[in-house]
């Protein structure tokens, strides 16, 4: 596509689509635990997204597309009463991250779904997503330096369960 070409706002938004689709996939998935229900709430997120945008272009479409299906998650958890057990979050599939970089894969998922939900979505978002601080802080509606801390008492507390596990596995 030349430089010069103005893209209309439905090109704008399929090109947001074909960056951000298989992110937002993998967000959901990891936090429904679901492949048909992470499938459900992108597409969702992607028509809600077009409702607003149609009427209201934005410069930086991901993060209205994260902070959307960020919402219909916790929708989703409000319906459903038993929340997955460890056992049922076990199952999901490896991911490569920096974050998993030190820890088994099993181990990084029981400790994960120890933290807090804010801190569980940051790593997520940062680790597994690889979204940047900026557009962290824009899904979450906090600033940067917000995000910066949320992510390092999120590590800190990661490394104190890791710690914990072990000492508790040399017993």
């Amino acid at each position: 596509m030349p430089l010069n070409q103005i893209l209309t706002p439905e090109q704008k938004f399929l090109q947001a689509y074909d960056k951000s689709a298989k992110a937002l996939w993998r967000y959901a998935f990891f936090r429904v635990s679901s492949n048909e229900q992470a499938e459900d709430l992108v597409s969702e997120t992607f028509m809600r997204a077009w409702d607003h945008y149609r009427d209201n272009p934005v410069v930086e479409l991901r993060p209205l597309l994260y902070r959307i299906l960020h919402n219909l998650i916790i929708d989703y958890y409000r319906k459903q009463k038993p929340i997955l057990s460890l056992e049922e979050i076990s199952e999901l599939p490896a991911a490569k991250s920096k974050l998993t970089a030190s820890l088994d894969w099993s181990d990084m998922q029981k400790l994960l779904v120890k933290l807090p939900d804010n801190y569980q979505q940051v790593l997520i978002w940062r680790y597994i997503n690889d979204l940047d601080i900026g557009e962290i802080a824009k899904i979450m509606g906090k600033s940067t330096t917000g995000i910066y801390v949320t992510i390092h008492r999120a590590l800190k507390m990661l490394r104190r369960f890791s710690a914990e596990q072990q000492i508790y596995e040399t017993k």
